[in-house]
C-alpha cells in the first residue's frame, strides 16, 4: 500500500467553505474515474491553511508543494530510466512498440515502464494523479504555474490549502 499527499489549492475564505469544495473535489475524482477501485482519497480535516489566517504559511506550503511535486516528476523520471536499464531487451523508448508481443517473461517490465510513462505524463500534462502533489481546484489542474502563483500572493486570502491523502493498494497486495 502506499501513501501520497495531495495539498488542493482552492478558493475560499472559510473552514467549511473549504471542505465543502474539498469534499466536492474527492467526489469528482470518484465520478470522473480518476480514482480507481485501488485508491482511497480521504480529506484531511485537520490540516487546513487558510489564506486569510495565516497567509504567510498559505504561500510558504504552496511553495513547498510545487517543489515536491517537482521532486516527484524527477523521481518518476529516474524510475523509469532504471526500468529501462534494468537489463531487459526494453532499452530505448522506441523498443516498447515490439515489447509488448515480446515474450512474457517481460511482460512485468513492459508493464512498470508503461505505468510510469502514465505517471510522467500525468505530471507533465497537470491531470489528476495521486502523486501530483499539488492541485490548483480553482483552475482544475495538477500543479500551481507561475501566474497563478502570482494570483495567489497577491491575495493570500482568498485561498484555501487542504491536505488530501490517497490511500492505493495494488492487485495481490
Amino acid at each position: 500500500m502506499e501513501e501520497h499527499t495531495v495539498h488542493l489549492l482552492i478558493r475560499a475564505t472559510t473552514r467549511f467553505e473549504a471542505l465543502v469544495d474539498a469534499a466536492q473535489f474527492v467526489e469528482d475524482l470518484h465520478e470522473y474515474g480518476y480514482c480507481t477501485p485501488h485508491n482511497t482519497v480521504t480529506v484531511d480535516r485537520v490540516f487546513m491553511i487558510l489564506g486569510n489566517e495565516e497567509p504567510d504559511l498559505l504561500l510558504d506550503r504552496v511553495a513547498a508543494a510545487r517543489e515536491t511535486r517537482r521532486v516527484a516528476l524527477r523521481t518518476a523520471i529516474a524510475r523509469l530510466h532504471a526500468k529501462l536499464e534494468s537489463g531487459t531487451t526494453v532499452v530505448r523508448i522506441d523498443d516498447l512498440v515490439t515489447a509488448d508481443t515480446a515474450v512474457e517473461a517481460f511482460a512485468p517490465v513492459v508493464s512498470a515502464i508503461g505505468d510510469e510513462l502514465v505517471t510522467i505524463g500525468s505530471l507533465i500534462g497537470e491531470r489528476w494523479h495521486p502523486e501530483c502533489a499539488l492541485y490548483n481546484g480553482e483552475m482544475r489542474h495538477a500543479g500551481v504555474r507561475d501566474d497563478e502563483m502570482m494570483t495567489v500572493q497577491t491575495n493570500p486570502k482568498d485561498w484555501a490549502l487542504v491536505t488530501i491523502q490517497v490511500m492505493e493498494t495494488h492487485a495481490g497486495i
